[in-house]
């Protein structure tokens, strides 16, 4: 027999279509047939837990819904909802990869996704439908602020890396503004970084050596600085806060490793002076971690090498592990107060449409508790003892400028003629995907990447770099 529970979830459903009129009857059934007596509690109690957007139009549609609708009632069933998605499988597959998932993120620290998080979107749909709940956005700030050093403790939620520098770069000169200085809008950044494909961010990348060199003049500019790592550069970098101070908002440093910008990498001093350099002159710090956090260069964040907790800092990537677009500005607690005001024009205007949604949060959550439960950071230090030993033979080829080893980055710098098409060709036919770019074969492998297949990587690497060094 049909509950009473489901005809009303079918009438609700049905005056959401938009397009077809459902049969009552049979998608009342249907939801009778997935989930028998279905929640009268849950229908008194979340009235609003189907969007009216929702659209159904085939019986496969009826069917899907019917999957979603027997999720959402286990998931209102659990405790927490995020306790539904942490069904781990035993195992993860191996990737032979260089650069795992270029197409969709591809600093995962799980490969591919891992089936753990693939298992999130395939058996958490319910998520969508549960969203009101805020579970899992909250899981996911508590989990954020956790981890992360010092009182980095407020999190605005984005769904890329750039619109997590864009909105970092709000914040930095919104603040000052909130402070009554509004003259306080310039951002130092560094030659060779790369913060995005914004405008904005495009306005803070290298403007002759980066990949948007075609939109030079059409972006504001900013200040463009050399990285303080001799005394000579950090006499330079301090004058240069010292000239431009009183109309600078923030500095803004990718730290440890300049990734898009050719894996060029400085030390912790570097970073240090940086931070003390901003704290002397009153600067606002920014740490874009988009690339090199949650353990990419060997700690949990790069700025914990030079002790270091930047005003505000960006992450994404490795966030959900690759699965699902989430990025996050965290901003430290003075940063915050600068706009808590009872005057609206005070708060940071900036909303996202896919915000903080509850799935990419899922498995935000599900990724940083791999980061608890299984050895990722020793598993880094050993990706990175076997990289500075198998990639070391490439110092003594032609052709061979530098080789740079960071935590799980490695990195060859090439010299001369560089033929990016021919050498991207080559690893395809040794059956590794390795994509040089600029002048550099890198590689960035997962961290669950097995011995011997850095071995394939590396040796690949070795093997096409000495074929070419051959031909100079």
């Amino acid at each position: 027999m049909t509950s009473h529970s489901s005809i009303e979830l079918a009438d609700r459903l049905n005056a959401g279509c938009d397009c077809v009129s459902l049969d009552r009857g049979a998608l009342a059934a249907e939801l009778e047939r997935v989930s028998p007596g279905f929640h009268d509690e849950v229908m008194a109690g979340r009235p609003s837990l189907f969007s009216a957007s929702m659209v159904f139009v085939s019986a496969e549609h009826i069917q899907r819904m019917a999957r979603l609708v027997a999720a959402v009632e286990r998931v209102v069933a659990l405790p927490a909802f995020r306790e539904h998605v942490l069904a781990w499988a035993p195992a993860i597959a191996r990737h032979r990869c260089a650069a795992p998932g270029v197409f969709l993120g591809y600093d995962f620290h799980l490969g591919s996704g891992g089936p753990q998080l693939i298992e999130i979107n395939t058996n958490a749909g319910g998520g969508l439908l549960n969203a009101l709940l805020a579970r899992a956005q909250k899981a996911c700030c508590d989990d954020v602020e956790a981890l992360l050093p010092g009182d980095l403790e407020r999190v605005f939620f984005t769904e890329s890396g750039s619109v997590a520098v864009e909105v970092a770069l709000k914040m930095a000169i919104q603040y000052w503004r909130n402070k009554g200085q509004a003259d306080r809008k310039r951002i130092v950044c560094f030659r060779h970084g790369y913060h995005g494909d914004t405008f904005a961010t495009m306005a803070l990348c290298d403007p002759e050596e980066g990949m948007h060199t075609l939109f030079a003049g059409t972006m504001p500019e900013q200040l463009m600085a050399e990285l303080p790592s001799d005394e000579s550069l950090c006499r330079a970098f301090d004058l240069l806060l010292e000239t431009h101070g009183e109309r600078l908002a923030a500095v803004i440093v990718e730290p440890l490793v300049q990734g898009a910008g050719g894996m060029k990498m400085h030390d912790a001093q570097t970073l240090a002076f940086i931070a003390k350099a901003c704290a002397r002159h009153k600067v606002l710090l920014i740490a874009d971690e988009i690339m090199t956090g949650f353990g990419r260069t060997g700690r949990l964040f790069a700025c914990e090498e030079a002790d270091v907790v930047p005003d505000i800092v960006c992450l994404s990537k490795a966030l959900t592990g690759g699965t699902l677009p989430l990025a996050a500005t965290v901003a430290r607690r003075h940063v915050f107060e600068a706009f808590l005001a009872d005057d609206p024009a005070a708060a940071l205007m900036h909303g996202p449409t896919y915000m903080a949604n509850a799935l990419a949060c899922a498995a935000a959550n599900a990724s940083l508790d791999l980061f608890e439960s299984e050895p990722r950071l020793a598993q880094v230090a050993a990706i990175e003892a076997q990289l500075r030993e198998e990639l070391a033979p490439c110092r003594e080829l032609a052709g061979v400028a530098d080789v740079r080893i960071k935590g799980a980055i490695g990195a060859v710098e090439l010299t001369g003629k560089i033929d990016l098409d021919a050498l991207r060709r080559r690893f395809a036919e040794l059956g590794v995907w390795v994509r040089p770019f600029g002048k550099v074969v890198y590689l960035m492998p997962p961290f669950i990447i097995a011995a011997d297949d850095l071995t394939t990587l590396t040796s690949a690497v070795r093997g096409v770099l000495t074929e070419r060094a051959t031909t100079l």
